[in-house]
């Protein structure tokens, strides 16, 4: 559903951006390790411990997953055209600065969604191991992503950006994304 929903909402809101790697299944060999790793743990557990899945825990990653999705598809919708899957270098004509909608939220709604909709797999599978090692990765992917994708958004709108960013957090705790020095 996530891979679809990526492509479709990506057609709708950035065309010139629709290719088939928008479904976001091909985009790294470290996604397809981290996938079939859960389906493994999970295929382990339900073997090894049947009685280890707690539907109530289920319904907690279901609702993260749903969250997840809805903020990111949201953040795609109110980023239309600025909204890409690689970080931009250079800023594009089209390129506006979003601060409405779910931006006034956080600065970040698509990483945000995609690490609760990321984690929220691995708990609705009762996945300890992958839950745990999702989440680390996850964080530290978007810590680094953040930092290096603020530098540029610096970079295209100056001081409205770091105003921006003194109003509004990343959205996921423990990453204040890129800090203009002062001196």
């Amino acid at each position: 559903m996530f891979h679809f929903s990526e492509f479709f909402v990506t057609g709708l809101t950035n065309i010139d951006s629709l290719k088939p790697d928008s479904f976001l299944l091909n985009h790294s060999t470290a996604y397809w390790i981290a996938a079939s790793s859960s389906w493994v743990e999970f295929a382990i557990e339900a073997f090894l411990f049947p009685n280890f899945y707690y539907p109530w825990l289920s319904f907690l990653g279901l609702s993260m997953t749903i969250t997840g999705e809805i903020l990111r598809k949201l953040g795609m919708c109110h980023a239309s055209a600025g909204f890409t899957h690689q970080i931009a270098i250079r800023k594009q004509k089209n390129h506006v600065l979003v601060t409405k909608g779910v931006y006034g939220l956080c600065r970040h709604p698509g990483y945000l969604g995609w690490l609760l909709w990321s984690v929220g797999t691995q708990i609705i599978l009762c996945n300890p191991i992958c839950t745990c090692v999702y989440a680390y990765v996850t964080f530290n992917f978007f810590e680094d992503r953040i930092y290096e994708e603020e530098r540029y958004l610096i970079e295209f709108f100056g001081q409205r950006y770091i105003a921006y960013q003194q109003k509004v957090q990343t959205g996921i705790p423990g990453i204040p994304g890129f800090r203009q020095k002062t001196a």
